[in-house]
């Protein structure tokens, strides 16, 4: 095992209380400036979080599970999703993934036109992409029956 893999692993079994380089560095039998620069990298590969300033306090981020490569895109089973619509399919990616926590999307089209299953196939990208977890609840609005009266 990797010095940094031994870092995260001790970042790991700390919780979510956080720790400093210094406190690790003890635990480990290691130079505090050693310690550091390999939270460093653990921050750099998206593995470790810090808060606070002097002193600084470390977390670890849980892994994400790797998704096999032959995983198919939440999208595909839309028609068109890489021919006509695939403006539309990368606008919702894009907005799915926009930091911190996305973007709100608003689906507008005439009745029967998919709307209802391209909410659901974003709901399942979100997932798949680790956004939201797969417990997360999927709500959407039906707004055909709020028409302006004049």
């Amino acid at each position: 095992m990797k010095a940094q893999d031994r870092v995260y692993e001790a970042l790991v079994h700390v919780g979510n209380d956080g720790v400093t380089a210094a406190q690790l560095a003890k635990k480990l039998e290691l130079s505090r400036p050693v310690v550091s620069h390999y939270l460093n990298g653990l921050l750099k590969e998206g593995r470790a979080a810090k808060k606070g300033t002097k002193p600084v306090y470390w977390t670890a981020i849980a892994e994400r599970k790797m998704q096999p490569a032959c995983q198919a895109d939440a999208f595909q089973d839309f028609i068109g999703y890489n021919g006509s619509q695939k403006a539309v399919i990368e606008q919702c990616r894009a907005a799915v993934n926009y930091p911190p926590d996305g973007l709100p999307i608003i689906i507008n089209g005439k009745s029967g036109v998919g709307k209802s299953f391209l909410a659901s196939l974003i709901y399942r990208y979100a997932c798949d992409q680790g956004v939201i977890g797969a417990d997360a609840p999927f709500y959407y609005f039906e707004l055909c029956g709020l028409r302006q009266q004049s």
